[in-house]
């Protein structure tokens, strides 16, 4: 072995050789140790990479952190070096040479520490990387069209013309659908879903009639898809640009999958992306052509799947399109506008009659057949309808089948907002209350540890002049005080109150709509709840009518019949997906081509879901953990509880996440539902 100086920094001379003059025995272990310790920090590095490109950090920014871990942990690992070394140096006369190998092994693998971020050091490795594992799908470009944008020329300072490209970003959905299908646990959560065994409830897409009389006979594994549009804003929506940088997003997601997983953003898929300013342009069909084309091949010819729950094909198929009712307007090719003579797109009843209606008039429904009829004429004031969309191009799907209603939009964000306001306005004029004590009640109730996060914004004044505008509420503080509106002033209210009663109703059906599992009859009671609140609205405000969103809400029982409960297709989550996209747009600032931006920053994102390969069920997170025995608990029946002795021990959290639901000490959680009254618990904390 070569003699080194004390305290000399080994780098040079070990470099990858190490210890020139040691005989190692198995040279073959040694390079297989090496190997080995290099693919762990790959994979490690990798996880590394893939979460930083998956925040909103910018590029820059990415590859700056990246520069600097490594110089840090070259400088660990030339300091770990220099020790081994040194005592090597000391003890080497003490050891056979066999052992003295086992220092080498270590110490080349130093040297593969030293270059960790090898091959992925710079964006085209990470790209490159990441798409040859097969976790990063790159989104597409698709030309739309041509257009003229000014150019500055740097020789002469003036501008010029440049023809560019108009275009979208597009998913390629098979290669997506393959790689989230095939994400330990999805299959398995699939095939465990089943329609309700005694066909007393609808609990599912699958108890509907809908699903029944189009796929049940289908010897495929069918997986159904929510098709879902909507426009979001990334820049300012209050400043001098607002509406330039406004996008078009196209997501996609498993209507197959457990609620609880639905609710998940790492389950919606990006199917395109585009400024909104060139779906106006070139009109969204330009857009849906691209996506049906893909859809129709994907559900003609499969996609094979490989997991350990399930080998073999599988069929997508679009099972509804989703969105907020202009969306789907837009979308289905139906009038945009909703004060139209027909603003309806379940049936064809004209705007007068919508005005007042009670109940569904099944003889004015659309169907297949007087939706081309109505093509034909071509008069929009006469049908409703605008065109053909290509969605209607989809293998076994037409837009009079697309029978999906969205809660969050007709009764959080149209319904409920203006009804509160009435009624409110109302008991004021009543002499039950001033408006101020509305709001102290309001600020001052206690929300419980899960909903006040969405504590409700006090009532402007202004509101209440105005019913029909602006409340000033998001949809999740609507929900809040919409249900502990009656708990918050309800004492203050006369039990004879017409128009408490007219909200009251409302609240009922409210909570029918969202139910997760609803029986045949009480899809009938919903029914006349309907047609009593509107009897009642239209008899307490004779100077209104019943608004769109109203009408909208007689078609619910129907279609909860045909496609099971109402909040499986709620579009809140598929909004919390914009969310991320604008946060990317504003960290990256760069606006030049944004629709490309975010929709690259997704797919990164995506492909570290992909590589982290998290099992879908493994949604359980505990906080604030401290291992006690039994005997210090200050409860009794802790042991009979849990089948242990005092002797055993135990674990303390602060907080249990599992998926959705973040359980804390004092909160109440409803374990059962009697036919008499429902059962809660308390979660509590006990004190070692």
């Amino acid at each position: 072995m070569q003699e080194h100086t004390q305290g000399e920094e080994s780098e040079n001379e070990h470099g990858a050789g190490g210890y020139e003059g040691m005989d190692v025995q198995d040279n073959e272990s040694l390079d297989e140790d090496r190997q080995t310790c290099k693919d762990t920090l790959a994979e490690a590095v990798s996880y590394f990479v893939a979460n930083m490109k998956a925040t909103a950090i910018p590029y820059s920014n990415v590859q700056q952190i990246i520069y600097e871990v490594e110089g840090l942990v070259e400088i660990i690992a030339n300091h770990l070096q220099h020790k081994l070394s040194s005592i090597v140096e000391e003890v080497q006369t003490q050891f056979k040479e066999a052992n003295l190998s086992k220092f080498e092994t270590v110490f080349q693998e130093c040297e593969v520490v030293k270059k960790t971020f090898e091959g992925l050091r710079s964006q085209y490795q990470q790209d490159k990387y990441f798409k040859d594992k097969g976790y990063f799908i790159s989104p597409e470009e698709r030309v739309l069209g041509q257009s003229f944008t000014s150019q500055s020329d740097t020789s002469t300072g003036g501008v010029k013309q440049k023809v560019k490209n108009d275009s979208f970003q597009y998913v390629p959905m098979k290669k997506t659908l393959r790689k989230h299908l095939e994400q330990p646990g999805v299959m398995a959560a699939i095939l465990h879903q089943q329609p309700c065994e005694d066909g007393l409830l609808l609990q599912s897409y699958r108890d509907g009639s809908y699903f029944k009389g189009k796929f049940s006979a289908s010897a495929d594994v069918v997986i159904p898809i929510l098709l879902y549009c909507d426009d979001y804003e990334t820049g300012n929506p209050l400043g001098s640009k607002k509406g330039i940088n406004k996008l078009t997003g196209f997501y996609i997601s498993l209507l197959c999958l457990p609620a609880q997983f639905q609710a998940s953003l790492s389950n919606i898929l990006l199917a395109a992306c585009a400024k909104r300013s060139e779906v106006a342009k070139y009109g969204i069909d330009s857009i849906l052509s691209v996506i049906v084309k893909d859809l129709n091949d994907i559900e003609r010819q499969g996609i094979e799947v490989s997991c350990q729950s399930y080998s073999g094909l599988v069929r997508p198929v679009v099972f509804q399109v989703i969105g907020d009712n202009l969306g789907l307007h837009e979308t289905l090719g139906f009038v945009g506008s909703f004060s139209a003579n027909y603003p309806c797109r379940f049936c064809k009843a004209p705007k007068e009659i919508t005005k007042k209606q009670l109940v569904e008039d099944v003889s004015l429904l659309r169907d297949k057949n007087s939706f081309e009829a109505d093509l034909v004429l071509d008069n929009v004031s006469k049908t409703g309808i605008k065109r053909s969309s290509e969605l209607n191009k989809l293998t076994g799907f037409h837009v009079t089948d697309n029978h999906v209603t969205d809660v969050m939009h007709d009764l959080l964000e149209g319904i409920f907002p203006l009804e509160i306001k009435l009624t409110l306005g109302e008991l004021i004029d009543e002499g039950c209350f001033t408006l101020e004590e509305v709001n102290n009640r309001i600020s001052s109730f206690g929300y419980g540890f899960a909903d006040k996060k969405s504590k409700p914004s006090i009532i402007q004044d202004s509101a209440l002049r105005n019913p029909s505008g602006s409340s000033g509420q998001k949809a999740a503080q609507t929900r809040i005080l919409a249900l502990y509106l009656p708990l918050i002033i309800g004492d203050l209210v006369d039990e004879e109150s017409d128009v408490w009663e007219m909200f009251l109703l409302l609240l009922d059906i409210y909570k029918i709509v969202v139910a997760p599992r609803i029986s045949h009859a009480g899809v009938y009671i919903l029914k006349a709840l309907i047609a009593d609140h509107h009897r009642l609205f239209l008899s307490l405000f004779q100077d209104r009518h019943l608004i769109p969103k109203q009408h909208f809400l007689i078609h619910y029982p129907r279609v909860i019949q045909l496609l099971g409960p109402l909040e499986q297709y709620s579009s809140m989550r598929k909004e919390g997906k914009h969310k991320p996209f604008k946060r990317w747009a504003r960290a990256c600032n760069n606006y030049k081509n944004v629709a490309k931006t975010v929709s690259i920053r997704h797919q990164q994102q995506q492909s570290y879901t992909f590589l982290l390969r998290k099992p879908l069920n493994s949604e359980l997170e505990v906080r604030d953990q401290i291992s006690v025995l039994v005997s210090s608990l200050d409860e009794v029946n802790v042991c009979s509880f849990l089948g242990c002795g005092k002797d055993a021990q135990v674990i303390l959290s602060g907080s249990v996440s599992i998926q959705t639901y973040t359980y804390k000490p004092n909160c109440m959680i409803l374990v059962d539902w009697t036919a008499k009254e429902p059962q809660f618990s308390q979660v509590k904390h006990h004190n070692s």
